[in-house]
């Protein structure tokens, strides 16, 4: 026994022995294993996701001025310090970030980041960067924005996927968030103004409960004996859902990504005005032709959005529509209520088909594929070396 004994602590302390290096190589290496969102901001602002290692897995614009950034700099693969430089570095070149004297608040680049040690990659991210703007001359101050918190980050999801509503996001961790921000950014990380992102979420969201409608349409007329009777009024009623999400379609791209439309001749005046700003910030024939450029496309932009008013309102009415005839279907058939709680999977699959086929439409729709792609000229610039 006593050998034994001897044996298994020999065996216990070989183990141990063993164990320790591993323990400290998964400390050095594995102790941040979850990603992040980190904002960087001047005007541009622009957005990133961080993988474990801090690099750059997802960039995309928070603005339009970011789709200026994001069109013309790589930074996917970049460290979190990397990916700053780079942004400030742009930002100089194009007249964001000015050298010599500076007042209050000009020259200013805020970095936001999440997670339990964000204060720690500022810090690094801080030491980086000063370096890079001695480096360019520039004197400027990088400010540690306000903490992402799950709160942001729910927002986030919120407007980019409708269908997740807040009771769903409430469950989710900060990391299941994160993920559904990566997935959405990988999305559309082609399209080149902030209106066609926009115009992607709702059609995505309109589309996908309309495919979630169909489905328990299917599942209604397969498992009912009166089926095929009682989902007429339902499929009446998805039709002028279709109608309405066509409409919605159509207006959009005739209101803002029509070459004729008065807002994206009013985009196009911007962009030549803002590019001949940022070559010469000290000409102010140019900043006032570009203080003027602005308030001329706000004015498009608000008239586009009450064109739009119309017609989201026609989509609103004509869910409610088939909400209230499903509801009255359900109160003469209680056995139907049944039928779709135990189908929550089915009705769950059908939806997730549907998304692919709503991104390869979107994308291969020809009135909108002139705006998606590095390729488009809408913000793409010869970068002056």
């Amino acid at each position: 026994m006593e050998k034994t004994k001897s044996k298994l602590i020999t065996l216990f302390a070989f183990c141990a022995l063993v164990a320790l290096p591993c323990l400290a190589l998964f400390a050095a290496c594995g102790g941040n294993t979850e990603n992040k969102i980190m904002n960087v901001s001047t005007n541009p602002s622009v957005e990133f996701v961080l993988d474990a290692n801090n690099k750059v897995i997802s960039a995309s614009a928070n603005n339009d001025e970011g789709n200026f950034v994001i069109a013309n700099v790589s930074f996917e693969g970049l460290t979190a310090e990397q990916a700053t430089n780079a942004f400030i570095e742009f930002s100089k070149e194009q007249g964001y970030l000015i050298e010599g004297s500076i007042t209050a608040g000009q020259n200013e680049v805020n970095v936001s980041i999440s997670g339990d040690d964000a204060q720690q990659l500022f810090d690094k991210i801080q030491a980086s960067v000063e370096q890079k703007l001695t480096d360019l001359d520039i004197e400027a101050t990088l400010q540690k924005g306000a903490e992402i918190t799950k709160d942001n980050l729910e927002a986030l999801v919120k407007e980019c996927m409708q269908e997740y509503d807040a009771s769903k996001l409430d469950t989710m961790s900060e990391q299941e968030l994160i993920n559904l921000i990566k997935q959405s950014r990988e999305e559309t990380k082609t399209f080149m103004t902030e209106e066609l992102k926009d115009f992607y979420y709702q059609v995505r969201f309109e589309e996908l409960k309309k495919a979630e409608l169909q489905a328990k349409i299917d599942i209604i007329e397969a498992g009912s004996v009166t089926g095929s009777l009682i989902v007429v009024p339902l499929e009446i009623a998805l039709e002028d859902i279709d109608t309405a999400i066509n409409s919605f379609k159509e207006k959009f791209e005739a209101e803002f990504l029509s070459a004729e439309s008065a807002y994206n001749q009013k985009m196009e005046e911007f962009i030549t005005a803002k590019k001949a700003y940022l070559a010469d910030r000290a000409d102010a024939v140019k900043q006032q032709a570009l203080e003027t450029a602005e308030q001329v496309l706000a004015s498009a932009k608000t008239a586009a959005e009450l064109a739009l008013a119309t017609v989201n309102a026609g989509l609103t009415s004509a869910f409610n529509a088939f909400e209230t005839a499903l509801d009255t279907i359900i109160e003469a058939q209680s056995s139907i209520s049944s039928l779709l709680n135990n189908s929550v999977n089915n009705i769950q699959q059908s939806v997730d088909t549907a998304k692919t086929s709503i991104l390869n439409g979107f994308k291969n729709d020809t009135n909108i594929s002139v705006y998606v792609g590095a390729d488009n000229s809408y913000w793409k610039i010869e970068i002056a070396q």
